[in-house]
């Protein structure tokens, strides 16, 4: 179970990794289980209502768009 949510420009990843192998056949084991949680600041250009998640083969991947900073005009001015 994965849960994500920004909070106060915040984006939080958590979840809990459960133990589905039965484990009395094994004396050690490489992955880890138990509740997990990470935290990123997010710039203040993000667009939080813009954020996709996807997870395909065990990888989480996440979208985050920016907003488009506007340029200000340029003139170029004639030397005459």
């Amino acid at each position: 179970d994965v849960n994500i949510e920004v909070k106060e420009n915040t984006l939080i990843i958590s979840g809990e990794r459960k133990n589905t192998i039965d484990d009395s056949d094994h004396n050690y084991s490489e992955f880890s289980y138990g509740k997990f949680s990470r935290s990123f600041n997010l710039p203040d250009d993000v667009k939080e209502t813009k954020i996709k998640a996807s997870m395909k083969e065990g990888v989480l991947a996440l979208e985050i768009p920016r907003i488009a900073l506007v340029e200000p005009d340029v003139k170029k001015i004639e030397i005459k």
